[in-house]
């Protein structure tokens, strides 16, 4: 009776087990395919999870430093932000920046002929013309670095949330793997026939 009394306890765990695993692989599934155009991660989960927990792990990442005292050194930059942020009217002008050049960063374009004395100037349309060549390659331009640079910001947050299902994962191996060797171990050593083998020594 003992013998079915264990196997039940044995198979309840086990059950529990799988039941907490299905759940906690689902959760690393989804952070495994997040994306930033449906979640932003939360900055606790990027502190706790990529970095602190990363490093509990021992986990390596390319690119990324997750020493103890570069995260700690990390951590006194974040409060010293947090107590002096930066101007937001200088980030809001670096980023808004006026889309216009001067009229006078253009040279006077003069053409000269050998046979003739003449000398043509460009007139006002020609420097209108010009101009709004100009600011059309130049808005072209920072078009196309503003989209590599989201394009880079987005990878890099879908990284996060793979490298975030990652440490996770790897939690819930080290978690199910130490549960199940002790549950193992205490039912085992719990049998009558092991007891009486112990004592019989």
């Amino acid at each position: 009776m003992n013998y079915f009394s264990l196997s039940g306890v044995y198979f309840a765990a086990v059950m529990f087990m799988c039941t907490i695993s299905v759940s906690m692989t689902v959760v690393v599934l989804n952070f495994h395919h997040r994306n930033p155009d449906m979640y932003d991660m939360p900055n606790w989960v990027r502190r706790a999870v990529c970095e602190w927990l990363a490093w509990m792990m021992r986990m390596s990442r390319p690119g990324r430093d997750l020493s103890r005292q570069f995260l700690i050194r990390k951590a006194k930059m974040r409060e010293l932000e947090a107590k002096n942020p930066p101007s937001l009217s200088l980030i809001s002008n670096v980023r808004d920046a006026d889309n216009t050049i001067p009229h006078t960063d253009y040279p006077s374009f003069r053409s000269t002929t050998t046979s003739t004395t003449t000398t043509t100037k460009v007139d006002g349309g020609g420097y209108h013309q010009i101009r709004n060549e100009l600011l059309a390659i130049l808005n072209e331009i920072r078009f196309i670095t503003h989209k590599i640079k989201e394009d880079n910001e987005a990878a890099d947050a879908t990284n996060d949330w793979k490298f975030a299902a990652m440490v996770i994962d790897r939690l819930c191996f080290w978690i199910f793997a130490f549960y199940l060797t002790v549950t193992t171990l205490i039912i085992f050593f719990s049998a009558p026939n092991m007891k009486y083998s112990l004592g019989a020594r």
